[in-house]
Formats: C-alpha cells, sequence, structure tokens
C-alpha cells in the first residue's frame, strides 16, 4: 500500500511513478531490495537488505555508499536523508546531524520527513522516537516545546501516550501518525481535512488514538493532506482529500 510511492517490497519487479517507469528486474541487487523510495522528480531511491543505497536517476545507477553501510533513507524533491553509523545526513546540501545515543543492542530503522523539510522523525528497532526540526502545526505534538533544530530529542511524551511498542511512522506534509505492534495509530498536527483520521478540525497538539481504528491496522500511509490505513482484515480506510 502507498499514498506517495513509498513502501516496503520483497519481490518487485516495475515500479512505475507518474509517466514513467522503472523496471527493477535489471537493477543490480535486486534480490536485496529491503526499501523504495521516490521523490517528486522522477529519481528514484532503493535500499538494499545489506546496506546499500541506489539513485536511479535518468536511467542512471549511482552507489550512494562505497565502504559505509546505510541503515534509512527517506526520499523528497527538497531533502535526500540517510542514516549511516553515526550521523544523519541530508546528501543535497551535505547537511549532517550526530545520532542520538541508543542501547547496544537497539538499532535505526527509519528517518522520515516530508516535502515541507523542516521536521524529520527518526525511529529505533526498539520503538523509540526522536525528532529534530521546528514544530510546525504542532507535529511533535507535547513534545514539541523540547525540539531543537540542530540535536535529536527523543519524544518522551509519545512514548509514555502509546500503550504497545512504535513499529512505524508516516508523515504527511505536515501532520504525523506513527502505528503500534497492537494495531493502534495516533497522530499530531495539521488535521484540518480530517487527514490524520482524528474527527476534530484543526491542529491535534497531542498524539492521539484513532477511535475508530483502535487495534486494526497492520499498515498505513500519510500524503499530504489525507491517509490510508490498512486492516488485519485487509479493509482499506481512507481520510482527507485528494494530494496533488
Amino acid at each position: 500500500m502507498s499514498v506517495r510511492s513509498h513502501f516496503e517490497i520483497s519481490n518487485v519487479i516495475t515500479f512505475q511513478h507518474q509517466n514513467k517507469q522503472f523496471h527493477l528486474n535489471s537493477f543490480p541487487d535486486i534480490n536485496k531490495i529491503a526499501h523504495v523510495h521516490n521523490n517528486t522528480t522522477n529519481t528514484l531511491f532503493y535500499l538494499t537488505k545489506d546496506g546499500k543505497a541506489y539513485i536511479v536517476e535518468d536511467k542512471r545507477i549511482h552507489l550512494l555508499n562505497e565502504n559505509e553501510e546505510i541503515k534509512a533513507l527517506d526520499a523528497h524533491y527538497s531533502n535526500h536523508l540517510i542514516v549511516k553509523k553515526d550521523a544523519a545526513y541530508n546528501i543535497l546540501d551535505n547537511n549532517c546531524v550526530k545520532l542520538p545515543i541508543i542501547e547496544s543492542d537497539d538499532k535505526f530503522i527509519k528517518i522520515i520527513s516530508s516535502g515541507k523539510r523542516c521536521f524529520v522523525f527518526l525511529l529505533t528497532e526498539k520503538g523509540k522516537v526522536f525528532g529534530i526540526g521546528e514544530n510546525i502545526d504542532e507535529i511533535f505534538g507535547k513534545d514539541g516545546q523540547f525540539i531543537k533544530k540542530n540535536e535529536f530529542t527523543l519524544l518522551n511524551n509519545l512514548l509514555d501516550t502509546v500503550t504497545s511498542k512504535i513499529v512505524d511512522i508516516q508523515c504527511g506534509y505536515t501532520c504525523c501518525t506513527v502505528r503500534c505492534e497492537n494495531g493502534d495509530c495516533y497522530g499530531a498536527g495539521y488535521n484540518y481535512y480530517l487527514n490524520i483520521g482524528i474527527e476534530r478540525q484543526g491542529l491535534v497538539t497531542q498524539f492521539t488514538l484513532l477511535d475508530q481504528l483502535k487495534g486494526k491496522v497492520k499498515q498505513h500511509a500519510c500524503g499530504n493532506f489525507h491517509g490510508l490505513y490498512l486492516t488485519f482484515d485487509n479493509e482499506v480506510y481512507g481520510c482527507g482529500v485528494k494530494s496533488r
């Protein structure tokens, strides 16, 4: 399931975005692909299970990392984010931020932002969530008052709110939803189009449970101003307005 062509795959042969088609079976390390991302400029990124990151642009394929494993990546027209061993990088402006210290048996599994660019979320395998940037439209919820622009901060209020380990994060233009291991989803940020799925128009200033889907969601995705939720019963729920 995908809203903005950002999804996990195991065996993908063809990926189509707008009017451009990528035949992945001819790419290097095709059998090892873990994640595929694209931005709005018809550029495709993919990350392999052994930490190799490739960029495909105008039918040319480049390996982003020669010797160092990349743990996570995210791609938008305004930022290309990668996580290496010691830091998170925006490879468009060559900016980097030191990663926060986590437990030795934990690891970073996801970095995500949006086309707005001014905020970033970082997720670990044990469900720890860190943020950095601007708390635009209250996207960090109650943790927004502690967020810094040049250092990752643990989102303690979010972690105290959820009742199960966080396993995924998705971002719209200025909203965020997290999904927990028990099927619960919580959202914060811009909700004027009811795009988070919380039936209250306006800004959601703290991470709030999506009551209608409590315990039901196995996968979710966000567009700029809409969201999709796939349940364990394979039902799909949508909310918000269509993004262009």
